[in-house]
Order: structure tokens, then C-alpha cells, then sequence
């Protein structure tokens, strides 16, 4: 264990791509017995979605210590939204975010915030965007 960090007090889980459905990685802190995760309790806090389209490069979510903070602080979750461009899903899924078909990206960023929301993941009050190319 570093510092305070204890992996067992988190957990991930990831969408299996479906079409043309779009991955998304979910990171958040394991329900403690002092802690319950109701649906009023993931509408009522934070969630964070960051989407990173660019170059090939594929994202983890277990890659920064800033995440783990976040869920520490307050978040309910952070998620991942693996738009096309990313290679998660291979040179094809890349391509269909090239340009001219870049579009993709955005809308695909979009799509992610609305299935979280409809998911009951989060409301869009409580929804923080981030993206970066």
C-alpha cells in the first residue's frame, strides 16, 4: 500500500461495446457497509466524465493517483468515455474518428453523458464534463 492508497476500496467496471456503442470506464469506491450507494446517492453527488481522443493512445482508469482523489472527495464516479480515435477497439475504431470523421468524437462524448444519466449514474446537474485531444 502507498500512502493511503488501498486498491481494495475501489473498484472498476467497463461496457462491453456493442455496434456502435461506446466504452466507458467506470471507476469509483467500493459501497462500504457505513457508506450505502442508493440511486438518490449517485444523482445527488458529483460524476466526472473525461474523454481523451487522440493519436491512437487508449486510456485506464486506474492510471492516476488524481482519480482516486476525486472518489475521496466527493464523486461518485469517475468515468471514461473511450471515444472513437482511441484504439480500445482497434484500427477501425480509430479511423471512424479521423477526419472527416471527427464529428464521431463529439457526439460520441455526448452519448456517454446521456447514457449516464439515463443509466441513473448521475442527473445532468451533477454531471462535470472534461475532454482533450
Amino acid at each position: 500500500m502507498l500512502g493511503d492508497f488501498d486498491p481494495a476500496r475501489y473498484e472498476t467496471e467497463r461496457a462491453a461495446p456493442d455496434g456502435m456503442r461506446v466504452p466507458i470506464s467506470l471507476l469509483r469506491r467500493k459501497a462500504e457497509a457505513s457508506e450505502p450507494r442508493t440511486q438518490e446517492d449517485a444523482v445527488a453527488a458529483p460524476l466526472l466524465l473525461y474523454g481523451y481522443g487522440g493519436y491512437g493512445i487508449s486510456m485506464e482508469p486506474m492510471s492516476r493517483s488524481v482519480r482516486l482523489s476525486l472518489l475521496d472527495r466527493g464523486f461518485t464516479t469517475y468515468a471514461i468515455a473511450h471515444v472513437r480515435v482511441g484504439e480500445e477497439l482497434g484500427r477501425r475504431w480509430y479511423d471512424d474518428g479521423e477526419l472527416p470523421k471527427k464529428k464521431n468524437t463529439f457526439t460520441d462524448f455526448t452519448a456517454c453523458a446521456e447514457h449516464l444519466d439515463a443509466a441513473g449514474r448521475t442527473a445532468p446537474e451533477r454531471l462535470l464534463g472534461s475532454a482533450r485531444k
